[in-house]
């Protein structure tokens, strides 16, 4: 009984423990252009009290499929199988996205409404009161209007850079794909 026991464990063992070894070229070849990778991305400009200059980012990587084709991060979720959070990664990076471009439409507007504002101004000695009341409102607005958009930008960037998903948790995603991968190769599945 402890003989079949042993065999049927090791049978086991040999099934799920299989590696990048147990393919021939041909399966090698599949592999590596469908596994997927990620690289930690590595801070180049120093960073905040506690992290040194060339610090590893935890919460930045990037994400490759087979042999250095980069992919997004919602793209690498609908690789490996999460579809709901995949769409969710998409919908705040398209909203994160129109929120930037809102704000350098924002500021690009405020500079001619700041020139306008500043020729309406022109002379005091011969621009009528009125008109030069409607130039000093013009160039407050651009300016307000561009400083707005520069603390929207400044907020709203870092957004589209940054992923949603730490390192940490996409990590053991990525190996449970390529795990399988080989498996599905091995099985003549893919």
């Amino acid at each position: 009984m402890k003989k079949y026991l042993i065999v049927g464990m090791l049978c086991i063992g040999i099934c799920l423990g299989q590696t990048i070894d147990d393919l021939n070229t041909e399966q090698k070849l599949r592999y590596n252009r469908n596994k997927l990778s990620i690289d930690i991305v590595q801070k180049t400009l120093g960073g905040v009290v506690g992290n040194n200059y060339g610090s590893e980012s935890w919460n930045q990587w990037t994400a490759h499929k087979g042999l250095g084709n980069k992919i997004t991060e919602y793209e690498f979720f609908a690789i490996a199988g999460y579809k709901n959070e995949a769409k969710n990664i998409k919908e705040e990076y398209i909203k994160s996205k129109s929120k930037v471009v809102n704000s350098l439409l924002m500021m690009g507007a405020s500079v001619p409404l700041f020139f306008i504002g500043g020729s309406l101004i022109g002379n005091v000695h011969v621009t009528p009161k009125e008109e030069r009341n409607l130039g000093y409102t013009m160039m407050i607005g651009g300016f307000g209007l561009g400083a707005v958009g520069l603390v929207k930008f400044m907020l709203a960037s870092p957004s589209l850079r940054n992923n949603s998903v730490p390192y940490s948790a996409v990590k053991p995603i990525m190996e449970e794909y390529n795990k399988n991968l080989i498996k599905d190769i091995i099985n003549n599945k893919k």
